[in-house]
């Protein structure tokens, strides 16, 4: 049963969210444990990366009386060959992870019910079909779309994050593979051997960005910013400074969460050089690896692994972070001995004769996914 004692607001855009924005931080502190991508200032990041007003973005607030108690990013789009209308939350080139934003006082379940009755209000028409891709499992929009899942939804796990519980250092590094520890104290020789290392953590605005822009460089300096080296199964690259919009995404979550003292650079050097570095941003009790880079010139130091055990040691000691999340799932860190979240594909239709045909349709792909995966 929808709840009638909400209210909805809209705001479409950087000028909609910029209105908002006062509204959704203090909503933050309403959520025990939020993620980068509940925060608006992720979003800000993406609407103010170019010069132009990006509407294809709508913030959908949930108030409940005066106070505002949840936010449903929404963006929507008519198929070019079905005809459907499909809502879902946004993900795009660079914004590729999402979430709505739900008070801890609120029942996610019930908030998401009232949303989705509202959603022909908000599109202006009929909706076939509502789409939450790449979220995870014990996500805010996966718990309230699954508890009252109906015959109309679908879900399928499309791929895993990879992430460390923090614990006891020492403990961690015994219970890994012996030969992965022998390479790891190689690395650590090599490194020591060869000329002065130094680890560093920059956190403060007045260093930050000039650290960004040194990891820009380095990444550049390898096979993700030259088009002409694809790297396995990464045909594409992907550096941060080969698209302007790019860059000024990142300069722009970097800037805005370091404001909110939720953001770090880690960078290895040797020698004075930056030969690795990991941009994280740290909420509650998790550290989230959104980007790394290494000199592949200082490969046999294994920068990326060496980077990976300092944070492991130093959120030890410091006691604050006790999860190390990479975001998605890398082959080579499986030596780390990590846990796994899955992120899920969940689709839920309406009643509508294009609904329903679109759900037919994903009934039988999901089961062809499933069996695709038990192979």
């Amino acid at each position: 049963m929808v709840d009638n004692s909400f209210t909805i607001q809209v705001f479409t855009g950087r000028d909609g969210l910029a209105s908002l924005l006062p509204q959704w931080s203090a909503l933050m502190k309403q959520i025990q444990r939020p993620c980068f991508y509940h925060h608006p200032q992720w979003f800000a990041a993406y609407l103010n990366r170019t010069d132009a007003d990006d509407t294809r973005i709508t913030f959908v607030g949930v108030y409940r009386r005066s106070s505002l108690v949840a936010v449903f990013p929404t963006t929507w789009q008519r198929h070019p060959k079905t005809g459907n209308l499909e809502v879902s939350l946004p993900i795009f080139e660079d914004l590729y992870m999402a979430d709505c934003a739900i008070s801890d006082t609120e029942c996610p379940s019930n908030i998401f019910s009232y949303y989705r009755s509202r959603l022909g209000n908000v599109i202006g028409g009929k909706w076939d079909m509502y789409c939450a891709s790449d979220v995870l499992e014990d996500s805010l929009i996966a718990r309230a779309m699954l508890k009252n899942a109906s015959v109309n939804t679908t879900t399928y796990a499309d791929s895993v994050c990879a992430e460390i519980p923090i614990g006891d250092y020492a403990a961690m590094v015994t219970g890994l593979k012996k030969k992965f520890r022998g390479n790891l104290n190689n690395a650590r020789n090599r490194l020591a051997r060869t000329g002065s290392a130094e680890f560093s953590v920059v956190k403060s605005p007045g260093e930050i960005a000039g650290t960004f822009r040194e990891f820009v460089e380095l990444e550049m300096s390898g096979w993700k910013g030259r088009p002409d080296q694809p790297r396995a199964n990464f045909e594409q690259p992907s550096a941060i400074g080969l698209k302007d919009r790019k860059l000024r995404f990142y300069e722009n979550v970097v800037r805005r969460f370091c404001e909110i003292g939720s953001a770090e650079i880690a960078v290895l050097r040797l020698d004075g050089k930056m030969i690795g570095a990991e941009i994280c941003i740290l909420l509650n009790d998790t550290s989230y690896a959104i980007k790394a880079a290494y000199d592949e010139a200082a490969g046999r130091f294994s920068p990326g692994h060496l980077l990976i055990d300092y944070a492991c040691r130093r959120y030890a000691e410091d006691g604050v972070i006790r999860r190390y999340n990479q975001v998605t799932d890398y082959p080579w860190f499986s030596g780390w001995n990590p846990e796994y979240r899955r992120y899920l594909v969940i689709r839920e239709f309406n009643w509508t004769m294009k609904g329903t045909l679109a759900c037919l349709r994903s009934k039988v792909g999901t089961r062809v996914r499933r069996k695709e995966l038990i192979k």
